[in-house]
């Protein structure tokens, strides 16, 4: 977060919970449906924010949360990015 701060006109919501991914734990049948649980709180308050984007130091909880909030029926989920993603797009360094 301390990074992601330092770019100009960003609008910065932290969520600090679990996304339920958990490595192969959120993509295993068998435990699926305790990962969605897990991660429900998390995907609830990203998507109160409104933001475009979600990012998290770990590629796959962002996509995962983006996947509980487009199962939560939400409108316009976010979009999932790396970190870096994002400051090198503030920089103008990607399109």
């Amino acid at each position: 977060a301390e990074m992601m701060r330092l770019i100009p006109d960003l609008k910065l919501d932290i969520v600090e919970r679990c996304s339920g991914h958990g490595g192969t734990f959120g993509v295993m049948k068998e435990t699926f449906d305790i990962a969605m649980k897990v991660g429900k709180t998390a995907s609830r308050n990203v998507a109160k924010t409104g933001n475009k984007y979600v990012t998290s130091d770990c590629p796959l909880a962002a996509k995962h949360l983006v996947h509980e909030i487009e199962m939560l029926n939400e409108p316009a989920p976010p979009a999932p990015y790396h970190p870096i993603e994002i400051m090198a797009r503030a920089w103008g360094l990607i399109g």
